[in-house]
């Protein structure tokens, strides 16, 4: 093989190294906001969800107390109406976003003389925790 053809497979080669690097170096594709504020809402309920499900006493089975001549039956449950969400962009990041979620959680309670009074109802709202919850989004994906 002459010169001539070796200096050309060398420019060739190189070349191709030079290609293959601006290529696999490209910035990934950022995502729009409007897309990961979706995925953030799908993710929100999701979460939402699970903190429910986690709950050892709900309204078909609460906590029930004796305590001063009467029954007292409780649970904690999320309110779905005060639940809100909130997506940013991290500083100097297009594909980092930081997604905020708020609800409240309340505390129910009912009292009555006997135990199926207690779990009968009314439950009233006996106490309130404004929760907020912060969450990384990185790598297509929001993390727990």
């Amino acid at each position: 093989m002459g010169l001539w053809m070796k200096s050309n497979y060398l420019c060739i080669a190189a070349l191709a190294i030079i290609l293959a690097g601006l290529f696999f170096n490209l910035p990934c594709y950022a995502e729009s906001q409007t897309a990961v504020e979706k995925k953030f809402n799908t993710f929100a309920g999701n979460w939402i969800f699970r903190i429910e499900t986690a709950y050892l006493h709900t309204r078909e089975n609460p906590k029930i107390e004796f305590s001063n001549g009467q029954y007292q039956a409780s649970f904690h449950q999320v309110a779905p109406d005060t639940i809100q969400t909130d997506v940013k962009p991290a500083a100097g990041s297009s594909s980092i976003f930081t997604g905020v979620l708020q609800y409240n959680e309340y505390l129910f309670q009912s009292k009555g003389a006997t135990r199926d009074q207690a779990m009968a109802g009314p439950f009233e709202p006996a106490s309130l925790k404004k929760m907020t919850e912060i969450f990384l989004y990185e790598n297509g994906s929001w993390m727990p």
